[in-house]
């Protein structure tokens, strides 16, 4: 239940893909392996802060309730 949101940010991201390559092509940039990889590396970024902030407030929620 904790990835859902994530999963569903790339599922979203997955099915964006196709249509914003079609948008960079009528700007002319046709790197798609450039696209792709600064998409990999944002949904890896995401994922990151995402876990980040689980364990910053699993931390402080423990804090509370051991008080």
């Amino acid at each position: 239940m904790f990835y859902l949101p994530l999963l569903v940010a790339i599922i979203h991201v997955g099915v964006a893909l196709p249509f914003v390559q079609r948008l960079l092509r009528v700007f002319g940039l046709t790197n798609w392996y450039f696209f792709l990889n600064v998409s990999l590396i944002t949904l890896a970024i995401l994922a990151l802060v995402y876990v980040l902030v689980y364990k910053l407030t699993r931390n402080i929620y423990y804090r509370v309730v051991s008080e």
